[in-house]
């Protein structure tokens, strides 16, 4: 594994990764596909087979919802 992999999320620690996936969601520069992921990573899904879709279905919100409620954990909507 190089500095790149690790960087680029592909990492052999699931831990770790979901670690990096949130700092990049308090941060607010978690993309859609990544916050999939995290939401994956976090519930014990599959992370290659879990898109944007899948953890707005499992939280039992539309698409939409769930890029706003991004937003608002990421510090877009916090005073």
């Amino acid at each position: 594994m190089t500095g790149d992999d690790t960087e680029s999320g592909l990492t052999d620690d699931p831990s770790l990764e979901e670690r990096r996936l949130q700092a990049k969601l308090d941060a607010g520069t978690i993309t859609e596909d990544e916050y999939a992921r995290l939401t994956a990573l976090r519930f014990g899904n599959d992370p290659a087979a879990f898109s944007f879709a899948d953890a707005a279905a499992f939280y039992g919100l539309t698409e939409d919802e769930l890029r706003e409620e991004m937003a608002w954990l990421s510090g877009g909507g916090r005073s």
